[in-house]
């Protein structure tokens, strides 16, 4: 089978040996949601018998009904390329030190969109065994680990079968099984009790242990373990919609002022961070940064210090406190001349002179942790004044045109003037 060929996932019920979600994924089981493991050899036979960690066997005849209960219960995994030789202890030592990034940052969007049950693949591996080639998976927290998934697509809990990111190239298949330990209060936690409590602890960093097992009998050996990496996982929490809609309401001005400076000052090819935001859509945590436009829009602004560009890197405002990372994204559209312009071509408009446009402010939901435009969850309507710039031509022509060249300052205004000079 191809490298770049995907494995046919189904969901069964709990096993009587009480595995529960248990993913059957060509010729093995995957538990998901209990630190329990279950493996099996290809086989079509309806009658085979499956035997978990705990020895006891279990009939496959109910896969059909079961797979229906819990089809949402999905994720793709790599196909492990058939390799001449097995995959040594060494090789999968060097791929978890050298693959799996030191420090995670999980996105709120993930963990918001993650079934509510704790089934599917958002929390496959976590403080449970499976497979190591099904490390990679789509839509699985432990996908965001590897250095490879920056630049690699996520979909929530798999939905769109992205391809898979193996941990090593030429992974031999059903040899090795992971797990990664979460500490603090996610510490042997599973399921939907591991969910609940991701995203009732809000924002913070666990201390997460990846450790690798050989396998026996077809089985994790639990006693054999290949290696381990202490890593950092921060998962961030979760804020209200209703949070949001009156952060919205009552921190962002109904009217603001574009002092002609920040407009002089602001990158010429309209690019940085002036117009982050303006007709564009960005992370909502965005809105407040040093130098941005969309900054002057919050009440807070008053009071809070501004540099050209951002260039001071002068602490963003948040439009409210303990904002989710990646779980919002804005726009602030503007109307007239400026409609849907863009870089250098919106900067132009805006330095032509003043204006007061009318901005509408719009918050919106995510999906695949990306901005969800059909999801709206906030809007406010704000005028915007724009200073517009004086052309250095224009000061020079008045200055030559309208200062004298020779005047007299009567006596009488000099007497009037304040003795000190003050």
């Amino acid at each position: 089978m191809a490298n770049n060929e995907r494995y046919s996932i189904f969901s069964i019920r709990k096993f009587k040996a009480g595995v529960a979600s248990v993913l059957i994924a060509s010729g093995f089981f995957i538990a998901v949601g209990q630190p329990t493991s279950v493996l099996a050899e290809e086989s079509t036979d309806p009658s085979t018998t499956m035997t978990s960690s705990t020895g006891e066997a279990s009939s496959t005849s109910d896969m059909t009904q079961a797979g229906e209960e819990n089809a949402n219960s999905t994720t793709t995994m790599a196909q492990p390329t058939a390799a001449a030789q097995p995959t040594t202890a060494e090789e999968v030592k060097t791929a978890v030190a050298e693959n799996i990034k030191e420090n995670t940052e999980i996105p709120a969007a993930y963990l918001e969109k993650a079934n509510e049950d704790g089934s599917g693949p958002f929390l496959a591996g976590v403080n449970s065994v499976i497979p190591f080639e099904a490390f990679g998976g789509d839509g699985m927290l432990t996908r965001a680990l590897l250095k490879e998934s920056d630049k690699a697509p996520w979909s929530d809990n798999g939905s769109a079968k992205h391809p898979a990111l193996l941990p090593l190239e030429s992974l031999t298949k059903n040899s090795y099984f992971y797990e990664v330990a979460l500490d603090g209060p996610a510490a042997g936690r599973t399921g939907k009790d591991l969910i609940d409590t991701l995203k009732s602890t809000g924002t913070h960093t666990y201390k997460a242990a990846v450790k690798v097992y050989a396998e026996k009998a077809g089985m994790p050996d639990l006693t054999s373990q290949v290696t381990e990496r202490s890593i950092n996982v921060t998962i961030n929490g979760l804020t209200p919609v209703a949070d949001v809609k009156k952060a919205v309401d009552e921190n962002i001005k109904t009217e603001t002022a574009i002092a002609a400076a920040y407009l002089e000052k602001a990158n010429a090819d309209g690019s940085g961070p002036f117009l982050a935001g303006v007709n564009g859509t960005i992370p909502f945590e965005a809105f407040g940064g040093d130098g941005m436009l969309t900054r002057l829009l919050l009440k807070a602004s008053e009071n809070a210090p501004w540099s050209d560009n951002g260039a001071d890197m002068n602490a963003p405002i948040l439009p409210l406190d303990k904002l989710a990372k990646g779980q919002y994204f804005y726009q602030v559209a503007l109307d007239g001349e400026a409609a849907g312009k863009t870089g250098k071509d919106l900067l132009d408009v805006l330095k032509d002179g003043s204006h007061v446009l009318n901005a509408t402010v719009k918050v919106f939901g995510n999906k695949d942790g990306k901005a969800d435009e059909s999801n709206v969850v906030a809007t406010r309507q704000v005028k915007v004044n724009i200073n517009g710039l004086t052309a250095v031509e224009n000061v020079k022509k008045a200055v030559d045109e309208n200062i004298k060249a020779e005047t007299t300052v009567p006596a009488a205004y000099l007497e009037k003037a304040n003795a000190d000079g003050s």
